[in-house]
């Protein structure tokens, strides 16, 4: 995902189920036309194409839209926002991906509902990751006085949006959705991250590192609204008669 002239490129592990990107392609496994907005350089594009899915990508910066047309059937260059890239997208898709993209945006209804009208075909699904505002580190954080911006991560500098579990599920349902399946991700990136920061020096051993990890994830499924990291969720239209 890239948010303004900001490039997001990660490593995905597809097997790891500890992810976004595990979860993005298992949502999508059936898919056989794909857009995803946000594509970025195509990093996680490529694993669409090779599962033999046709892929247009939209993205707004445009070093990293070029690296993506040798991987997408096709990308458009420019802020999804726009009206005028809007239009360049003219076919409808089993499938839309917005992995850590709503949170970039001025109005993620909008593009919700414009998703739904315009580009689902009919049985068509949304997956979208949104990292979660109301996770422990980011309350303390908030708490101390303090707003810690970043590259990336929770305090991302190019975040125009803040979302909790309740605020999502509130905007989906605004935007004529229904949420089939919601996941709760721990932080899978912890050592490029501030969650752990206060750790680091246990993070320099392997053990530390997987039990950490480990503690984590168990903390995510007792308690999702303080421990998840992000959350990513499948989405459909709500059928009206």
């Amino acid at each position: 995902m890239t948010a303004q002239n900001q490039t997001y490129d990660f490593v995905v592990d597809p097997k790891n189920p500890h992810t976004t990107y595990y979860w993005q392609l298992k949502l999508t496994e059936n898919a056989g036309s794909v857009l995803e907005i946000g594509c970025s350089n195509g990093f996680f594009s490529r694993f669409l194409v090779a599962r033999g899915a046709q892929v247009v990508g939209v993205e707004s910066n445009p070093d990293a839209g070029r690296q993506a047309q040798e991987v997408c059937d096709r990308v458009i260059i420019g802020d999804i926002e726009e009206s005028s890239v809007q239009e360049q997208v003219n076919e409808k898709f089993d499938a839309v991906i917005l992995g850590d993209v709503l949170e970039h945006l001025k109005d993620p209804e909008k593009l919700l509902v414009l998703i739904r009208d315009s580009w689902l075909m009919p049985g068509g699904r949304v997956v979208a990751s949104i990292p979660n505002s109301t996770h422990w580190i980011f309350r303390r954080e908030v708490l101390m006085g303090r707003f810690p911006y970043r590259s990336y991560g929770l305090f991302d500098r190019t975040h125009l949006r803040f979302f909790s579990r309740q605020s999502i599920s509130q905007m989906i349902r605004r935007a004529g959705y229904s949420q089939e399946a919601s996941i709760s991700i721990a932080n899978f990136n912890t050592l490029d991250d501030i969650t752990f920061k206060s750790l680091t020096f246990l993070h320099r051993s392997p053990f530390f590192h997987r039990a950490l990890n480990w503690l984590e994830r168990i903390l995510v499924k007792i308690s999702p609204n303080l421990f998840a990291y992000q959350f990513v969720l499948l989405i459909t239209p709500i059928e009206t008669h």
